[in-house]
């Protein structure tokens, strides 16, 4: 299973190809991941731009500029690979595949497919079920000595 760090990785690799970037075209595999991909998907996320690209645990945040967000979860053997139009590279086991106005392709591989794509309104991300019960971000500023101390106070 990818660790946070190369789920960090991955967001840093794909960030300054699409970042701004709008979406083409969308495919996606009839093979059912751990969660059922909506059938309006496609409709929803076509035409948008990517407005910004983070991370919520392991869990890979993309905001497009219609208020949505696809959340991706790469599973246990997921992937993300950049290629071109220029490529004409066939992965087996790709479960959605994004083509980007700058001849971008993005796609996502999960062989097991422990993975999972869904899309929710953007302004709904931090009630969604499972960011309820995280705790704060390593990286972040208030994951600090105090933090620490209070989540760890009667614990054994």
């Amino acid at each position: 299973m990818p660790e946070l760090p190369e789920v960090e990785t991955v967001i840093k690799g794909i960030s300054s190809s699409i970042l701004g970037q709008t979406i083409n075209k969308c495919e996606l595999s009839l093979k059912k991941l751990r969660y059922p991909i909506t059938r309006n998907f496609k409709k929803i996320i076509l035409s948008t731009n990517v407005i910004s690209i983070s991370r919520r645990a392991k869990y890979i945040l993309i905001n497009l500029s219609n208020n949505k967000t696809i959340i991706i979860h790469l599973g246990m053997s997921g992937r993300i690979i950049l290629t071109s139009n220029n490529e004409n590279s066939k992965f087996k086991h790709t479960h959605m595949t994004l083509y980007f106005k700058n001849n971008i392709i993005v796609k996502f591989i999960d062989p097991r497919r422990f993975g999972s794509i869904i899309h929710l309104d953007s302004s709904k991300i931090n009630a969604f079920k499972f960011f309820n019960y995280l705790g704060h971000e390593p990286l972040n500023n208030r994951f600090n000595a105090k933090y620490l101390m209070s989540v760890c106070q009667n614990k054994k």
